[in-house]
C-alpha cells in the first residue's frame, strides 16, 4: 500500500482522529505479519496490535514519531519480546508450584508411612516378652545407652546387648511379614 503524503507528518502533535486512521490503514498489516510470523496465533497477534494502537492513540497528545513505520513495527517487536518473557515466567512459576504441590504431597505420603511403620512398631513391641520390651523402650524412648540401662535395672551390659539384638531382630523380621 502506498502510503500517502500526511504519513511524514506523524512527527507532529497531537495526533488527530484522521491521522490515526490512515496510520492504522498503512501499517497494521505489516505488523500483523510480522507478529504472526513470530508468534502463530491470530487472536493473539491481534491483541498485539490493538494495544500497540492503543497506546499510540493513548498517547496521542505527546507521541512524536519521525518515522511511523520503524516506530510501530519496533513497539510490535517490543510486544512480542514481552509475551515471550511473561509466558516463560508463567510457566516457571507453574513448574514450580507444581513441584511445591509434589513436594508436599511427597511429604505427606511420608508422613503417612512413617505414621503407619511407627504405629507397626509399636503394636509389635507391646508383643516382646515384658523384660525385652522394658529394656528397648528405656533405649528408644528414653534414650538410655546401655550402660545405663544395666544400672537401672541390675543386670550385665552383655544381657542389655542380648535383649536389645533380640528386640531388633524380632521387630526386623515381623515388619517385613507386615509390609
Amino acid at each position: 500500500m502506498e502510503t500517502g503524503n500526511n504519513i511524514s507528518d506523524f512527527h507532529i502533535a497531537p495526533l488527530d482522529a484522521a491521522s490515526f486512521k490512515m496510520l492504522y490503514q498503512c501499517y497494521a498489516k505489516k505488523m500483523y505479519r510480522i507478529c504472526y510470523r513470530e508468534l502463530q496465533e491470530e487472536e493473539l497477534c491481534a491483541d498485539i496490535i490493538h494495544n500497540v494502537f492503543l497506546s499510540v492513540w493513548e498517547r496521542r497528545e505527546t507521541l512524536i514519531m519521525d518515522n511511523p513505520e520503524a516506530f510501530l513495527i519496533h513497539a510490535v517487536k517490543i510486544q512480542i519480546l514481552k509475551f515471550f518473557r511473561d509466558n516463560a515466567s508463567r510457566k516457571s512459576h507453574l513448574q514450580n508450584s507444581l513441584q511445591d504441590y509434589s513436594e508436599a504431597d511427597t511429604s505427606t505420603l511420608q508422613a503417612i508411612y512413617f505414621n503407619n511403620l511407627s504405629e507397626r512398631v509399636y503394636l509389635l513391641v507391646d508383643k516382646l516378652p515384658p523384660q525385652c520390651r522394658r529394656i528397648y523402650l528405656m533405649r528408644d524412648q528414653e534414650g538410655l545407652n546401655n550402660t545405663e540401662i544395666a544400672t537401672e535395672l541390675g543386670i550385665s551390659v552383655s544381657a542389655v546387648k542380648q535383649q536389645i539384638g533380640l528386640a531388633l531382630s524380632f521387630l526386623r523380621k515381623n515388619i517385613v511379614r507386615e509390609v
